[in-house]
């Protein structure tokens, strides 16, 4: 098994890139509230997703109606929050053929 370091270090490095890309590509002109939208969605459904794993390593069956209720309330956050000119991921939005 690695180090623990090895981890950090790669947890690290795929922050910094990530971040990197981010205000690379929200400094071009074709970026909309759409796009920092979907990238709010993106990181907020993986946050929940590793909590769910994370969560069920640690405590068991026990700990996922706690956890349920935090990812619940931020999916509902993320809905109300959205851009008025943002279809949901799941409606059927500007752009999309009838």
């Amino acid at each position: 098994m690695a180090p623990p370091i090895f981890s950090i270090v790669a947890y690290l490095a795929v922050t910094l890139r990530s971040l990197i890309c981010f205000f690379a590509l929200s400094a071009r002109s074709g970026w909309s509230a759409g796009h920092t939208f979907a990238l709010t969605c993106g990181s907020v459904l993986t946050y929940c997703w590793y909590g769910f794993v994370n969560v069920y390593q640690r405590y068991g069956a026990q700990g996922l109606a706690g956890h349920s209720v935090f990812a619940v309330f931020f999916l509902m956050l993320l809905i109300l929050s959205r851009p008025q000119n943002a279809p949901l991921p799941l409606g059927r939005g500007r752009g999309r053929a009838a």
